[in-house]
């Protein structure tokens, strides 16, 4: 059994553009408050800076700090959960985005598989189907998964079309 186990969240590339980029975002943000600060004559009864200076300090800043991040070929989407293709002797496991819900389907359950262009067809064994579609996969990943479920469906002796 050929079994897959693929983290489909790659790390950006280094990139010193990027890095330098993020500087540049930063200390415009700090200059912009500096500028500001210091520009404003103080009165009683006022806060010395407006709410959308602040505001666009803040987004600058923090558009600066993920472009440091990210040019240091760190990914920022691993912070929030995984994305991975799973196929082992339990099942098929994908999921395709860090915010997307896992599509899940047991081999116990497969009566048929029925590979085509756009899709896998899952033919279950209550005679309902089920859909693995490939929109936002990459060829390569593709390719194995189709290998794979080959390789696992022979071995369980599911019928394949």
């Amino acid at each position: 059994m050929k079994e897959l186990n693929i983290n489909i969240l790659r790390s950006p590339s280094r990139s010193s553009f990027r890095r330098i980029l993020g500087i540049l975002y930063l200390l415009i943000a700090i200059l912009w408050l500096v500028m500001r600060v210091a520009g404003i004559e103080h009165k009683t009864g006022r806060f010395p800076l407006p709410f959308f200076d602040i505001v666009y300090s803040a987004l600058f800043g923090l558009s600066g700090i993920v472009f440091l991040i990210e040019g240091s070929g760190i990914s920022i989407g691993r912070w929030f959960g995984k994305a991975y293709i799973k196929i082992d002797p339990i099942g098929i496991f994908i999921k395709k985005g860090v915010f997307e819900k896992e599509w899940a389907i047991l081999w116990d359950d497969i009566a048929q598989v029925e590979f085509s262009v756009m899709k896998i067809r899952f033919r279950m064994k209550n005679d309902s189907f089920q859909e693995l579609n490939w929109d936002n996969l990459e060829y390569e990943h593709i390719q194995e998964i189709k290998q794979s479920i080959k390789s696992c469906a022979a071995e369980k002796t599911i019928k394949i079309i």
